[in-house]
């Protein structure tokens, strides 16, 4: 060993007592007069980085494989979206599907409702009121075409006098299927 001298070891271990483990052989070779405490140093400096480039790795590491995991989180959201899209558009079609079915039955439904409808028609009070009113104006009408009549038959019989015959077949001729064989015009 180069360097100092190393002097009697029982002066020194009491000193060395009081200082910590690694401090100690630090201590202990610079007193002998190495280069220990650089070389722990240039270790401890060394390991340190290592160490810093292992965590660093690590970091990197754990990084990818999150970085992989939210990769595949949002392609699944995206299947799910498209999932969830795709269900929603169905089952729109479905409720466009149920209602065009459910109009279609509502037309059947009205469609038989006007149908019984016109049935009752004859008795509904407007329309019988109307048909009230009609049937006087059509008697009022057919009595004056009534008297019409028997005024002409009247004027028809001063004209042609006596001649019965000639008067009924007057009657037939102008009567056709209303005529009543001795009576002339048949009753309304």
């Amino acid at each position: 060993m180069t360097g100092k001298p190393a002097g009697k070891p029982q002066k020194i271990l009491p000193s060395l007592a009081s200082i910590n483990g690694l401090q100690r052989e630090d201590y202990a070779q610079r007193q002998q007069g190495g280069s220990g405490a650089n070389t722990d140093r240039s270790i401890s400096n060394s390991s340190w980085r290592e160490q810093l480039h292992e965590d660093q790795k690590d970091r990197d590491t754990v990084m990818a494989r999150l970085q992989d995991e939210k990769t595949t989180v949002d392609s699944s959201i995206r299947y799910l979206e498209t999932r969830v899209a795709l269900a929603l558009d169905l089952k729109q079609a479905d409720a466009m599907k149920a209602l065009a079915s459910l109009q279609e039955a509502l037309e059947r439904d009205v469609m038989a409702l006007r149908n019984e409808l016109e049935g009752y028609r004859d008795i509904d009070p407007q329309r019988i009121k109307a048909r009230m009113d009609e049937i006087v104006q059509l008697k009022a009408k057919a009595g004056r075409w009534t008297n019409n009549i028997e005024i002409l038959e009247g004027w028809l019989r001063r004209v042609l006098g006596a001649d019965k015959e000639r008067m009924n077949c007057l009657q037939k001729e102008c009567y056709g299927a209303d005529y009543v064989e001795g009576d002339g015009l048949r009753e309304l």
